[in-house]
């Protein structure tokens, strides 16, 4: 609980999934938010557990729904509560009343049936309409709420059998986000996992196999160059009195293998898993620009270096990037 947000972005970068757990309390809170605003900006997979659900269903409702002070009656009596104290259940059939006097008789413990939305991504991982859950906890997500949420794509894809008790929920547009209310972990063996943790470790590890698709076998070379490089050289070339054609590049020639090579160093990536599409158009093996008759035409050559122009250029993608509130991981990841 000591992590500042500004560094969330540089502590998470190269992780393959987070998990928030179960827990009580205000300590953490903000930081396991900021968490879960990272996996959730940059499809990172997510599983939050009973209190980790809860933490999701508020960062969505600061961030995506916009309401500033939304958060849970456990941690604030005076926020928008988007997590509240249960006032009554079912079990068994029989109405369950708890009360804020005496948090003994507020908590849901035990068995609970929930029931899973059709074309939903659990009712996939669980192959079932009908699942049955233990739990243990104080406090629910607000289901007055449920319209709004699902409007902007966090769906309450499970829900108790009488409707009023959220019991999952997940994001549309996400490769896996999903929150569950109950704590599968309970029912989990180590020969014998639970299938939300097979998913999410299935999914965790498809997000960390970072790949990149080269045509051709990834020997044919190219000469490349800075765009400042490349403006200068155009403008000279205007200016002067050549008028054959003439094609521009620096004397550092790479095959695209090393291209790739370079790339990993400049952002920092993991190897890359090259993918050869070697059906795919080769290009050329060699050089396509005629340097010395640039500088003797141009009077010029170019000063920057390959890797010193792409680090220049990844840098100032960062930038903007973080301007509009996004990550480059996302784009990094695959």
């Amino acid at each position: 609980d000591k992590l500042k947000i500004s560094e969330i972005r540089k502590k998470l970068i190269d992780v393959s999934g987070i998990l928030i757990p179960g827990g009580f309390g205000k300590r953490g809170t903000e930081g396991k938010i900021a968490c879960i605003n990272y996996a959730r900006k940059n499809n990172i997979p997510f599983l939050g557990i009973c209190f980790g659900m809860q933490m999701a269903v508020i960062e969505f409702a600061r961030n995506v729904l916009k309401i500033k002070k939304a958060g849970s009656s456990e941690l604030d009596k005076k926020c928008f509560s988007v997590v509240g104290l249960i006032e009554e259940w079912s079990k068994n059939g029989k109405i369950v009343k708890g009360t804020s006097t005496k948090l003994g008789g507020t908590m849901r413990l035990g068995l609970y049936t929930a029931k899973l939305q059709h074309n939903s991504q659990i009712k996939d991982i669980y192959k079932s309409k009908i699942i049955h859950e233990r739990h243990r906890h104080r406090y629910e997500v607000n289901i007055k709420m449920k319209k709004k949420f699902e409007s902007k794509g966090m769906l309450f894809s499970g829900l108790s059998p009488d409707n009023n008790l959220p019991e999952i929920i997940e994001l549309k547009n996400h490769p896996w986000f999903i929150g569950v209310q109950f704590h599968p972990e309970f029912k989990s063996r180590p020969l014998d996992p639970h299938p939300l943790f097979s998913s999410f470790i299935s999914a965790a590890k498809k997000n960390n196999e970072k790949e990149i698709e080269v045509w051709g076998d990834g020997k044919q070379t190219r000469s490349f160059l800075f765009i400042d490089d490349c403006v200068e050289g155009t403008l000279r070339l205007f200016e002067s009195d050549y008028s054959d054609p003439i094609n521009i590049g620096s004397d550092e020639q790479v095959s695209i293998n090393q291209m790739i090579e370079i790339i990993e160093a400049v952002t920092k990536t993991k190897k890359l898993k090259r993918i050869y599409q070697l059906d795919k158009p080769k290009g050329v093996r060699g050089r396509s620009s005629n340097n010395d008759l640039v500088k003797k035409v141009l009077n010029w050559s170019f000063k920057i270096k390959l890797n010193e122009g792409l680090k220049k250029t990844y840098d100032w993608i960062k930038e903007e990037m973080s301007k509009r509130g996004s990550n480059l991981s996302r784009f990094t990841k695959s």
